[in-house]
């Protein structure tokens, strides 16, 4: 009866390990991404997120003011 407890505890451990390591690798690949992408951004329009942040928000204010 040890030994069937044991062995269950081991299999449950190792499916537990295996979750968390797809886990972490979805995590990082997402992560490798979203990298990326920013990376990306910044090539393409040359400049800096917080940069990019406030050339947004004047182009959204831009928008709002314009009348369609």
């Amino acid at each position: 009866m040890k030994s069937v407890k044991r062995y269950v505890a081991t299999m449950a451990r190792q499916q537990v390990v295996a979750a968390e390591d797809q886990l972490r690798k979805k995590l990082m690949r997402a992560a490798l991404q979203m990298l990326r992408q920013r990376q990306q951004v910044q090539a393409v329009a040359g400049v800096t997120l917080p940069n990019l942040k406030s050339l947004l928000t004047k182009q959204a204010r831009h928008w709002r003011r314009e009348k369609f």
